[in-house]
């Protein structure tokens, strides 16, 4: 009986220390589970905490990508803004420039038509003296060669000065063909002109610039500077006074040789 109680309280004993051990292991194992869970969360909290950090860096790259990118823009904005500002600058300077060019050169234009307008003055209200023999640096002489007319320094015949008015200039003096007489509209036909021989109508005649006579118009109708004039072919003059030390005034130009004075 003794044995059997001893037997029983040695399988007692035995199997409390079986189950204390077995919580041991237990407690031991939860512990473990404990200690492998926390240091799961905190390998956790570290990734995420490198991740957060990962992406506040990208954040911060793209963003400061961003911000270099918005200065870079910006700056190429100015420097597009401030070269078509200068384009602009030059352009109107440019413009302005060619503005008073053309200003220039229409008031010099302008001047130079006052000047012609000034200086075209009717033949028939000319005097004419000396002829010249070259007329490329005489503009208001241009094509005046042949049986258009000779080109002969003359002025106003209003002027006093005469050959020293200010108006003074080389000027076409045009060769005209005379046709019939004028009877009563004598025009530019002077005083002194011989109008009349024996009763008849003389030296004063209808004439029209041999310039104006075209193959268009043959009798020169449409000229306007037909009119009356005197046929210095017709006329006669009485020579007095002196020989004129110079034949080249007037129409004694060519006025040379035994027989030819100039007076």
């Amino acid at each position: 009986m003794a044995e059997l109680e001893r037997i029983a309280e040695e399988q007692r004993l035995a199997d409390e220390a079986a189950e204390q051990a077995r919580i041991a292991e237990e407690a031991r194992q939860a512990e473990l589970a404990r200690i492998a869970e926390e240091q799961r969360l905190a390998d956790e909290a570290e990734q995420a905490r490198l991740e957060e950090e990962a992406r506040l860096a990208e954040e911060a790259r793209i963003a400061e990508e961003a911000r270099l990118a918005e200065e870079a823009r910006i700056a190429e904005e100015q420097r597009l803004a401030d070269e078509a500002a200068e384009q602009a600058r030059i352009a109107e300077e440019a413009r302005l420039a060619e503005e008073e060019r053309k200003r220039l050169e229409e008031e010099e234009k302008n001047n130079e038509e006052e000047e012609v307008v000034e200086r075209d003055i009717s033949p028939d209200l000319l005097g004419w003296a000396r002829v010249a023999y070259h007329v490329n640096n005489k503009p208001m002489c241009a094509g005046c060669e042949g049986e258009v007319g000779e080109c002969r320094w003359s002025w106003p015949l209003s002027d006093t000065k005469k050959g020293n008015s200010e108006l003074a200039d080389w000027r076409c003096k045009p060769v005209y063909k005379f046709g019939q007489a004028c009877n009563n509209n004598v025009m530019h036909c002077e005083d002194w002109c011989e109008r009349y021989i024996n009763g008849d109508v003389y030296g004063c005649r209808w004439s029209i610039p041999v310039a104006d006579i075209t193959l268009d118009d043959p009798k020169g109708k449409k000229s306007v500077d037909a009119a009356c004039r005197c046929d210095m072919d017709r006329q006669e003059f009485t020579f007095k006074g002196k020989e004129a030390k110079s034949a080249g005034w007037g129409i004694c130009d060519g006025c040379t040789g035994e027989n030819e004075v100039c007076r």
